[in-house]
């Protein structure tokens, strides 16, 4: 088959993707997981939608390995969330839903994160078969919801036993085409402020928990985690995202809410962060004694750090320099992904490469090269051929 009808097959199935609102919250994946599994059943590829409530869903494609050998080699699988961020308040240029394409660039919500790479994996998977090579591995194709909230999704197939049978993968988030080995994890901590009530007229009868809470804020974000700088993903960050205290203007509060979002590197446990926050909340306070000290845990999602010398991390690159007749280079995102949920769980050695651009994501008028789309989706399908070769 021609560039050109393969160009606009995988073209054509962005713009459904696309065109399919699949927004989360609240969650809404079941639709998309249909679209998929439609497309891949016009090409008679075995597919599965898991729906787990009336508008929700997992969905796994999968071409069997020619041996039928109990033995034979762990299956390659891509993988991806079904999921976008809203629209957001803000105008748009183009139609969020629009799937409107200029400048070679297809335009809408999830082009870049991660609908793109859903588009170019899908295809890869279809042209990979349709070329009928003989592979001694399963190849699957796992889409995932809630990646943008809870990694729900991928939780629950983690629970499954899917990925037991697994032994390498590849998540197409956004890197710009580059091959990524490690991302940054994340630590969402909910911290209660306390002070002490007074009236608005004699504050120094009190202590105000807003004043606690921004010098508490003011030494956490520019705290020095005990961990040397990574190579790839440099230091640990910290961003205070949402802040609430007070009662009414003329009353000291004594209770100031504040929730961070921190970034985590390879080699920082979120135990040792936890225990970092307790003990700079309690110097903030110095000789204050308050009982009310409250640290929540939001969210807990592990860093991402694969081993450059693993085969398939080796193998990765070969292709990748073979077909972009460039030299690679070694990249760490700084968000984190369903790798956070999978990894922990099965060791499976996992990258990240995707045809979307970080800086797209979540943005007003987002939207992924057809040049990228095309170039992943070629890197995907060797990528399954070579890696098929290796006996480990």
């Amino acid at each position: 088959m021609d560039i050109k009808t393969q160009e606009s097959e995988v073209v054509s199935l962005l713009q459904s993707l696309i065109k399919t609102k699949s927004i989360n919250p609240p969650g809404s994946e079941l639709e998309i997981a249909q679209v998929l599994f439609d497309w891949f059943q016009s090409y008679e590829i075995q597919a599965v939608v898991h729906p787990f409530n009336e508008k929700r869903a997992n969905l796994i494609a999968h071409i069997s390995a020619h041996s039928s050998k109990k033995s034979k080699l762990p299956a390659l699988a891509f993988c991806g969330h079904l999921d976008t961020v809203p629209l957001g308040d803000s105008r748009w240029t183009y139609d969020p839903l629009g799937a409107e394409i200029s400048d070679g660039r297809v335009y809408g919500r999830g082009a870049a994160d991660m609908k793109g790479g859903l588009a170019a994996m899908a295809a890869a998977v279809v042209f990979l078969n349709r070329r009928k090579i003989k592979l001694n591995r399963d190849i699957y194709f796992i889409c995932t919801a809630g990646e943008e909230v809870d990694s729900i999704g991928a939780s629950m197939l983690v629970s499954s036993g899917i990925f037991e049978d697994i032994g390498a993968l590849i998540i197409g988030e956004p890197t710009g085409l580059d091959i990524a080995i490690s991302h940054k994890g994340a630590l969402w901590v909910h911290v209660r402020v306390p002070g002490r009530m007074a009236h608005g007229s004699t504050p120094q009868l009190g202590s105000n928990a807003i004043v606690n809470a921004g010098r508490f804020i003011e030494k956490l974000v520019s705290y020095q985690f005990n961990i040397d700088k990574h190579p790839l993903l440099g230091n640990p960050t910290v961003n205070p995202g949402l802040i609430n205290g007070g009662i009414s203007v003329n009353v000291v509060p004594d209770s100031c809410e504040v929730t961070f979002d921190i970034r985590t590197i390879p080699g920082l446990t979120h135990e040792s962060v936890l225990e970092d926050i307790k003990t700079l909340l309690i110097e903030t306070l110095n000789s204050e004694k308050f009982r009310d000290i409250e640290i929540k845990v939001v969210l807990d999602r592990s860093a991402l750090s694969t081993d450059i010398n693993s085969s398939f991390v080796r193998i990765a690159f070969e292709v990748y320099e073979r077909i972009s007749q460039r030299p690679s280079r070694v990249k760490g995102m700084s968000y984190y992904t369903d790798a956070s949920v999978i990894v922990p769980a099965t060791g499976i050695p996992t990258i990240l490469l995707g045809p979307g651009e970080i800086d797209q994501a979540h943005k007003v008028d987002e939207y992924v090269k057809i040049e990228y789309i095309l170039r992943a989706m070629k890197f995907y399908e060797e990528l399954a051929v070579q890696f098929d070769r290796i006996s480990d």
